[in-house]
């Protein structure tokens, strides 16, 4: 007896298509999911990114930025036109000679040194002078105006412009010690001082200027 396979054929064949349907709809279905989880994994990874830039960009906001110990460094490093703190006096008088006046030297009690005071008038220097008594002396703080034609090593002098200054020293500058009268790279307490007028700096303190 022969077996008819023909009311089958239609079925087998209605089945082998809808198996090819839905595996073709799996495989579309797991390719979407995938580039789904790719996509995620980017932004994922891309807020990670942002929020460890933001941390950082904000740690480095709220660090404190030590003046006192930049200017203190500073003032040690910085001259004008070969003149630098802790030069004997016998080298600054080398440089630039012999002072028109000489102050009598004085005990300070806040550093328990000897100071005197050497002034070039004509020069537009003055300077002091710092020591024990009977020992070596050194040069302690700097003072120029006009018509002294000195420089900083960054060429700050007598009538360069405020932006200058800033431009210059613009990671020195402390905003608390500074005023439209004068610009602090450092602090009072250690650095270099800009006087300012009309604009233009019209002195420049090395040192401390407070004890």
């Amino acid at each position: 007896m022969k077996f008819n396979m023909r009311p089958f054929l239609g079925t087998f064949i209605l089945l082998g298509i809808l198996s090819f349907l839905i595996s073709c709809n799996n495989g579309n279905n797991s390719e979407k999911k995938d580039k789904s989880t790719t996509k995620q994994e980017k932004i994922d990874s891309s807020a990670i990114k942002k929020s460890k830039a933001d941390s950082i960009s904000k740690a480095k906001k709220e660090k404190k930025v030590n003046y006192n110990q930049i200017g203190f460094k500073l003032m040690k490093s910085e001259s004008l036109s070969g003149l630098r703190l802790d030069l004997s006096s016998k080298k600054v008088s080398e440089i630039i000679g012999e002072p028109e006046e000489k102050t009598d030297p004085a005990l300070w009690g806040a550093d328990g040194l000897y100071h005197q005071s050497w002034t070039y008038t004509e020069k537009g220097i003055s300077l002091d002078i710092v020591g024990k008594e009977g020992e070596r002396q050194t040069l302690s703080r700097i003072t120029i105006t006009e018509p002294c034609t000195f420089k900083t090593k960054r060429k700050i002098g007598i009538g360069s412009r405020v932006d200058e200054v800033r431009t210059a020293y613009q990671e020195e500058i402390d905003p608390a010690s500074s005023s439209a009268s004068s610009i602090a790279a450092g602090t009072h307490y250690g650095g270099v001082i800009f006087g300012i007028e009309n604009k233009k700096v019209n002195q420049i303190f090395i040192g401390i200027a407070a004890e």
